[in-house]
């Protein structure tokens, strides 16, 4: 699980997982602690900790990270500037490394290129013992909620570039904005729609769900005329049926 907040930083936390260090991290660095001190209050105060795998990244680019005693299989943790890469049940104890040197190789590039680049570079140099099947990226920049949400829940080839292709990340037409308005629009919506945009531009991209036209469940003059299915937002009295 991988908890973030634009600003603040990013907790991952793994191996036999506890889901609650994560927004305990979070909280610590929003109240001032860098990603070491914030480290060592969840070391020191989390129960069971041997089995936990930690990894955090401040909002100044500070980074830290334990592996318990108990952390399962191969493991290990890298750090590169503004980065932390931690795996366990690998292939191999020198990936979390080698993720970082392609993130870091990337530098430049928009951020999911470069998260891109550090999960293909884990994937080439063997990965988790076993296949690997899912993926997810969420990203968080100066706004309450992600900018980029993307998940890939199962896949029979490759999950990776499965989730680069839903979410093409970098290329303009993925901007995260809404066209009606100039607020950030979460890009797991904007997934939804990456086949209805144009790919040239000019005017705003065809609705959501395109098949299925949107109207006013409380306009007035929206009547039924004939029997119809209820609409689940229209709570008026329903029309009587037309009669012959």
């Amino acid at each position: 699980m991988r908890p973030c907040a634009g600003g603040v930083g990013v907790v991952a936390t793994q191996n036999i997982t506890d889901l609650s260090l994560g927004p305990k991290g979070l909280d610590l660095m929003a109240q001032g602690l860098s990603a070491p001190d914030a480290l060592a209050r969840l070391v020191a105060e989390a129960p069971h900790i041997e089995f936990r795998q930690l990894a955090l990244v401040d909002g100044n680019g500070g980074t830290a990270g334990h592996s318990g005693a108990k952390t399962l299989g191969t493991h290990g943790i890298a750090y590169g500037e503004g980065v932390a890469a931690a795996g366990n049940l690998l292939c191999d104890a020198a990936i979390p490394q080698k993720m970082v040197d392609a993130f870091m190789a990337a530098k430049g590039q928009h951020l999911g290129d470069r998260l891109l680049a550090g999960m293909r570079a884990s994937v080439a140099a063997g990965g988790e013992e076993g296949p690997v099947h899912s993926m997810g990226m969420v990203i968080v920049d100066k706004v309450s909620w992600p900018v980029a949400d993307l998940r890939i829940d199962w896949s029979e080839g490759d999950p990776i570039e499965d989730c680069a292709a839903l979410g093409n990340i970098g290329a303009p037409r993925w901007t995260p904005m809404s066209p009606a308005r100039s607020t950030p629009m979460p890009r797991r919506a904007m997934a939804c729609r990456a086949t209805n945009e144009p790919q040239g531009g000019g005017g705003h991209p065809p609705p959501l769900f395109p098949d299925f036209p949107m109207r006013s469940p409380r306009d007035p003059h929206d009547r039924p005329n004939h029997r119809t299915l209820p609409d689940p937002l229209d709570h008026r009295d329903p029309a009587p049926p037309h009669r012959i």
